[in-house]
């Protein structure tokens, strides 16, 4: 996007030949590709309008003032710390104008404009603002009584130290201010070994046990599907896009893959979340839960548009829990029931603790709109508004029958993935959009089974489900998400073929722990990292021991394929 030439100014008035919010439409022509980056440009754009303007009128006061003596104007000038001021207004400008566009982006591009830039240029501020104390009292206008503006600097020194940090910590964590093409590509420690499975179509979750990766995926022939109808990103636009779902079985040593036929399951399988327990009567087999997100029929007419006694508190989705039963040695998994109450409200990920009990993620208290969209972007310490449930169920029954529900951690902020930890009664929690992992010890208490915070760590990046891995002599917790985590709402509904194109780059993490259990923050490190071309996404990643090498597989709930990697760690 080019920046208007100091040409088409005339600097002896203040005359715009060519007003730049003329050409809106031009200028964001490639906002749907890339909104964020448009809107950040168009500013930049304005900004270089708005300096040029100042520029005229500077020189215009100038020559008035000299004429004048007047002392004040006579030493009036255009710096980069006056031409913020403007830069506001014009920033304010350009995003209203885009928020009929896509109201997310427009949340995410007030970051960038108002906190980022505010926080960046207050000392600049500050600057102007001693200036013009200094300008009032030369010529003679200040009087005591107007002492009282000198705390302001102070006071906004004193906010903005506070508050900038955070805010450079948010942005960085939803990837607003890191660039695309700035992405490295690092694939393990030997890049030539990596591996694409196949079968293994946006595999939601990834779970290690007992020398096999269980995962729930989608159809390889379908997978435009899954950017049709997936509630977890508020996408219900087509309730019709519900099929394909299947449990996929992986062996790390042939890197091959099978899909377990379902056996006495007619349902639609919309796939999220999964986990795997040893049946405690039978080693050899065990069971599989899985998240399901189906349509809510109360909501959905057959046809599929919105029945006629809908209202707005109706939800769009009905998600449920499908619990399967699987030998090994079979082909197959049974399934054994349905499990579905009112306060499994937005499942994501699943830890069970015996074949008829599990802790269920609610991810978000609001299931869509403003609310929503409030509660991802903010911090968690601002918007810890959903929990984790502790569900427990008959053996027999279908849906809600039989199904108790109780919450075992309240007011946490996008509790997303769960996965196992360090010993046996350890729970790690990601917040996804907050970058927090949570490490929870399990308890029985008064009120049942319950989860208590142990500690929190803060990462760089979305987060989503995690893993532990010990090798013996290095453990640690191993963490998949997203760099460009405030893209994903905008491109979440398109689906891209293997083009070579770059969409949803993603990262893995690998954070140490410490023999006394304390985790190594500070010794954390990047064992993979793609631009979006081999692998678009990553929401689950493990690492698996195979003789004297460490393997890595990682997949999205957007990649068409389980990648895996020879790594060290």
């Amino acid at each position: 996007m080019a920046v208007a030439n100091a040409s088409v100014y005339e600097t002896d008035s203040i005359t715009n030949v060519t007003p730049l919010q003329a050409n809106f439409a031009e200028e964001l022509s490639d906002y749907s590709s890339d909104p964020v980056a448009a809107m950040t440009s168009y500013a930049r754009t304005m900004h270089q309008h708005t300096k040029l303007q100042m520029e005229a009128a500077t020189k215009s006061s100038r020559r008035r003032s000299t004429s004048s003596g007047n002392p004040v104007n006579a030493e009036a000038s255009l710096s980069k710390e006056d031409s913020i001021i403007c830069d506001f207004a014009e920033n304010v400008m350009t995003m209203v104008k885009c928020e009929f566009v896509y109201p997310r982006t427009f949340i995410s591009a007030t970051l960038i404009s108002f906190n980022w830039q505010f926080f960046e240029s207050v000392p600049h501020i500050v600057q102007i603002y001693h200036r013009y104390i200094e300008d009032l009292i030369r010529a003679r206008s200040w009087s005591p009584s107007m002492a009282s503006l000198l705390l302001i600097p102070a006071a906004l020194a004193g906010i903005s130290s506070f508050l900038y940090s955070p805010v450079r910590l948010r942005l960085e964590q939803l990837g607003i201010t890191r660039h695309a093409d700035t992405i490295l590509t690092i694939h393990g420690s030997e890049p030539t070994s990596l591996h694409l499975i196949d079968g293994t179509t946006q595999c939601e979750d990834l779970h290690h046990h007992r020398g096999l990766i269980y995962a729930a995926c989608q159809d390889p022939e379908l997978p435009a599907e899954r950017h049709s109808w997936f509630p977890p990103l508020t996408n219900f636009d087509n309730p019709h896009a519900i099929t394909g779902g299947r449990l996929v079985e992986i062996d790390p040593k042939t890197f091959t893959s099978r899909t377990l036929e379902l056996q006495d399951f007619d349902l639609p399988f919309v796939t999220h979340g999964i986990d795997v327990i040893t049946d405690p009567t039978d080693p050899t087999s065990i069971y599989i839960f899985a998240v399901n997100h189906l349509p809510n029929p109360d909501y959905y007419s057959v046809s599929g548009s919105a029945s006629p006694n809908v209202t707005s508190e109706t939800p769009k989705a009905r998600s449920q829990i499908e619990v399967f039963h699987h030998n090994i040695h079979s082909p197959s998994a049974l399934h054994i029931r349905s499990v579905r109450h009112p306060r499994i409200r937005t499942p994501n990920d699943i830890v069970a603790t015996s074949p008829r009990s599990f802790f269920v993620t609610n991810d978000h208290y609001y299931r869509s709109g403003l609310k929503r969209d409030i509660e991802d972007i903010l911090t968690p310490n601002l918007t810890p508004w959903s929990d984790v449930a502790y569900v427990t169920f008959d053996g027999k029954g279908t849906d809600d029958e039989g199904v108790n529900v109780e919450i075992a951690l309240e007011s946490e902020h996008n509790p997303n993935g769960l996965g196992r930890g360090a010993t046996p009664d350890e729970i790690v929690l990601a917040d996804a959009v907050g970058a927090v992992v949570t490490r929870l010890k399990t308890a029985v208490d008064s009120k049942g089974r319950s989860l208590h915070v142990q500690d929190r760590t803060v990462l760089t990046h979305t987060i989503d489900n995690p893993s532990f891995y010990s090798s013996g002599k290095t453990s640690g917790y191993v963490m998949a998400g997203l760099l460009r985590g405030c893209d994903l709402a905008a491109k979440s509904r398109v689906y891209i073929p293997p083009n070579g194109e770059a969409w949803d780059p993603m990262t893995v993490t690998f954070v140490p722990r410490a023999d006394n259990g304390t985790i190594l923050i500070e010794q954390k490190r990047t064992i993979f990292q793609d631009t979006g071309r081999t692998i678009r996404s990553a929401s689950a990643a493990v690492i698996i021991k195979n003789g004297d090498e460490e393997w890595l597989f990682v997949s999205g709930f957007a990649s068409l394929a389980v990648v895996a990697v020879r790594v060290e760690i």
